[in-house]
C-alpha cells in the first residue's frame, strides 16, 4: 500500500472547455514539453494493455513517450474495435513526442480516431537500439494518417518531420475493410529527405489514399520475410509540385500493388530493391472500392527511372495486370528496367518519353502472358496481351525470350531511336544481358511502328540468340522491321506456324525502306524466312555492309511473292524503295 502499481485505463469525456480532453505537456512553446517524457505501463506481461479511451475528445502528448506496455488510443467512444467510426476525436504526438517500447520489451501500438485525425510528429523506434514497438495498428480511423505534419521543425511549433518508424511486427494503417482518407509520409522538404519504415521480417498493408511530401523508404528487411501492401484503396502520389521516390525492399517476401501510382501528381523513382515472393502490380481484374483488398492498376507514372528488381533478380516474378483495359507504365524521359520474368495479365504499354529513356528487360526477364490474376489463376493457357514500348530517343534491350511458355499477342515497339536489341550478349548473365532464342506471339510483331522518321529505328534492330540462334513465330500474323537489322547469329522469321504447305496460313514479312539487313562483321549468319501463303517484301540492301556479307538467305515458303524492291524509288520512312544489292557467301551448308 501506498507504493506503485501499474495503470489500464483512462477514461475521459473532456469539460467542454479545454481543446482536448487529454492533453500531457499543454502548449506549443518548446518550454511547455514534459522533456522527461511520458511513461505508460500497464503491467508486466504481454497480455497487458493501457487503454485511454475518450467519447469523441482529442488526445494530445507533448513530450517523449516510452511504452512499459501495450498501449491503445481510442478517441472514438469506449465501445471498442469496429464502433462509433463516425466519432471524431484526434489523437496528436507533438514533434518532442517520440515513441519508443521499454528496452528489450516489443510492446503493440493501436490507434483508434474514428473520423478524427491521427498525427505523428517525431520517430517511432529510433530512441535506442532496442526500443523498437512491436506491432502498429490503426484501426477504425476514416479521416486522414499523418507522419510528419511539417516539413521542418521551429521554435514554439509542436510539428515536424517523421524520418524513421522502427518497428519488431507488423504495420497496419487502415485495419481490415476501414480505409483512410489519406495518408501523407513526410521526412522533410522534398525528394532528398526520406521517411524509412523498417520492419524485422514483418508485414506491411496500407489502406487508404497515399501521398509522398517526401520520399518514402520501405523494407521489411533484406533478407527477411515480410510482404508489403498497397490495397485497392491506396493510390500513390506525390505531394503537388514535388516528386518524390518510393523504394521498396520486402527481402523474402512479395509486394503488391491494387491501384494506380502516379496519375494525380507523378512520383519519383520507384526502386524495388528485393522482392523474391513476386512483384505485382494489380492482383485482381476488378475491385470493390472500399473494402480494402485487392484491384487492378492502370498507371504507373514517374518522374524518375523504374527499376523493378534493382539489387537481386524478383526470384517470384512480376505481374502486370491492368484488368480489362491496359496497364500503362510512364516516365519523363527516364530507364524503366524490370528484372525478373515477367508475366502480362493485361495488355501492357512502357513509354519512356520523347526524349533518352532505355526499356530494359534483363537476361532474368522472360515476358510472357498469362491467365486469371496472381491470386486466381485460370488453369489455361489461353489468355494473349499485347505489349507497345515506347523508348523515345532511348533504347529498347531484350536478354530473355518472349512468348515460350505462354505466347504475348502483339508486340510492338513504336519508337527507339538508340536501337531495339534481342539479345544484347551470347551468354547470360544474372540480371543483366542474355541472348534471346524465341520470340513468339499470337498477334504481329512490329518493330518501329509508323511511316514517320521519327518511328524508323535509326540506331538499328539487333537480332541475337547466339549459337543456337534466334526464332521469331507468329501465328499467321505479319511481321515488320523498320530499321537497320543486323544479324548477330542465325535468325528465323515465321508467320506460318504450322509448316503445312496445304494450310491458308502465314502472314506478310516485311523490311521497310529502311532496314538494310547485314550480318554481324565477318560472321556470315543466316536468314531463314517462311511466310506461307503470304509475301516476303524487301525494301533495304542485304550483305551490304563492309565485312557484313549474309551466309545465306533462304526463302522456306512465301505463295504470295518474294520481293526485292517494292518500288522504283524510297517512297518515305518505313515504307518501301528499292534493293540495289545482296551480298551472300553461304552457309557452308546448303
Amino acid at each position: 500500500s501506498g507504493t506503485t502499481g501499474p495503470v489500464t485505463t483512462i477514461e475521459l469525456v473532456g469539460d467542454g472547455v479545454a481543446a482536448n480532453a487529454l492533453d500531457i505537456g499543454v502548449g506549443n512553446l518548446d518550454g511547455d514539453e514534459i522533456s522527461g517524457g511520458i511513461t505508460f505501463n500497464a503491467g508486466p506481461t504481454a497480455a497487458d494493455t493501457l487503454t485511454i479511451a475518450t467519447d469523441g475528445q482529442n488526445v494530445r502528448l507533448n513530450g517523449p513517450v516510452t511504452i512499459n506496455s501495450d498501449l491503445t488510443i481510442t478517441t472514438n467512444g469506449f465501445d471498442g474495435a469496429g464502433n462509433n467510426l463516425g466519432t471524431a476525436g484526434d489523437i496528436f504526438f507533438s514533434d518532442v513526442a517520440t515513441i519508443d517500447s521499454q528496452a528489450t520489451e516489443v510492446n503493440d501500438l493501436v490507434f483508434r480516431a474514428g473520423s478524427g485525425d491521427i498525427t505523428f510528429n517525431a520517430n517511432i523506434g529510433d530512441r535506442f537500439d532496442d526500443s523498437r514497438p512491436g506491432t502498429f495498428t490503426v484501426e477504425d480511423s476514416t479521416a486522414n494518417l499523418t507522419f510528419g505534419g511539417a516539413d521542418a521543425a521551429a521554435t514554439n511549433s509542436d510539428t515536424a518531420p517523421v524520418s524513421t518508424i522502427n518497428l519488431d511486427g507488423a504495420m497496419n494503417l487502415g485495419a481490415a475493410s476501414t480505409e483512410l482518407t489519406s495518408i501523407v509520409f513526410n521526412g522533410g522538404p522534398g525528394v532528398g529527405d526520406t521517411l524509412v519504415i523498417d520492419t524485422t521480417g514483418d508485414d506491411i498493408r496500407v489502406n487508404g489514399a497515399v501521398t509522398l511530401n517526401s520520399s518514402l523508404a520501405i523494407t521489411t528487411g533484406s533478407a527477411a520475410a515480410g510482404d508489403v501492401t498497397f490495397t485497392n484503396d491506396s493510390p500513390i502520389d506525390s505531394q503537388g509540385g514535388e516528386s518524390n521516390n518510393l523504394t521498396v525492399t520486402a527481402g523474402t517476401g512479395s509486394l503488391f500493388f491494387n491501384e494506380d501510382i502516379g496519375s494525380t501528381n507523378n512520383i519519383g523513382a520507384l526502386t524495388i530493391t528485393r522482392a523474391d515472393g513476386g512483384v505485382v502490380f494489380g492482383q485482381a481484374d476488378n475491385e470493390t472500392s472500399g473494402d480494402g483488398t485487392t484491384g487492378p492498376v492502370s498507371t504507373v507514372s514517374t518522374d524518375d527511372a523504374i527499376d523493378i528488381g534493382s539489387t537481386n533478380v524478383i526470384a517470384g516474378g512480376i505481374v502486370l495486370n491492368g484488368g480489362a483495359g491496359t496497364i500503362a507504365f510512364q516516365t519523363t524521359d527516364d530507364n524503366i528496367r524490370l528484372n525478373g520474368a515477367v508475366t502480362l495479365q493485361s495488355n501492357v504499354r512502357i513509354d519512356t518519353g520523347d526524349n533518352a529513356g532505355d526499356i530494359t528487360f534483363t537476361s532474368d526477364s522472360t515476358i510472357d502472358s498469362g491467365d486469371g490474376t496472381s491470386a486466381a489463376s485460370l488453369g489455361s493457357t489461353l489468355e494473349r496481351n499485347d505489349l507497345f514500348l515506347d523508348a523515345g530517343d532511348g533504347t529498347v534491350l531484350f536478354n530473355a525470350n518472349i512468348g515460350d511458355t505462354q505466347r504475348i499477342n502483339t508486340l510492338t515497339v513504336d519508337r527507339s531511336a538508340g536501337g531495339v536489341i534481342f539479345g544484347a550478349a551470347d551468354t547470360a548473365a544474372t540480371g543483366a544481358a542474355g541472348p534471346v532464342t524465341s520470340v513468339a506471339t499470337d498477334g504481329a510483331i512490329d518493330i518501329g511502328s509508323g511511316t514517320t522518321a521519327d518511328d524508323v529505328i535509326t540506331g538499328g534492330i539487333v537480332l541475337n540468340g547466339a549459337t543456337t540462334g534466334i526464332t521469331f513465330q507468329t501465328s499467321s500474323d505479319t511481321i515488320r522491321f523498320n530499321g537497320p537489322v543486323t544479324l548477330n547469329s542465325d535468325v528465323t522469321l515465321d508467320t506460318d506456324e504450322d509448316d503445312a504447305d496445304t494450310t491458308l496460313e502465314g502472314e506478310d514479312v516485311t523490311f521497310t525502306v529502311g532496314s538494310t539487313i547485314d550480318s554481324q562483321s565477318s560472321e556470315a549468319n543466316t536468314l531463314i524466312i517462311d511466310a506461307g501463303v503470304a509475301n516476303v517484301l524487301f525494301n533495304g540492301n542485304i550483305g551490304a555492309a563492309a565485312d557484313g556479307e549474309l551466309g545465306a538467305l533462304q526463302i522456306a515458303e512465301a505463295d504470295g511473292g518474294v520481293v526485292f524492291g517494292e518500288t522504283d524509288g524510297n517512297v518515305g520512312s518505313g515504307t518501301t524503295g528499292p534493293v540495289t544489292t545482296i551480298e551472300l557467301v553461304g552457309d557452308g551448308v546448303a
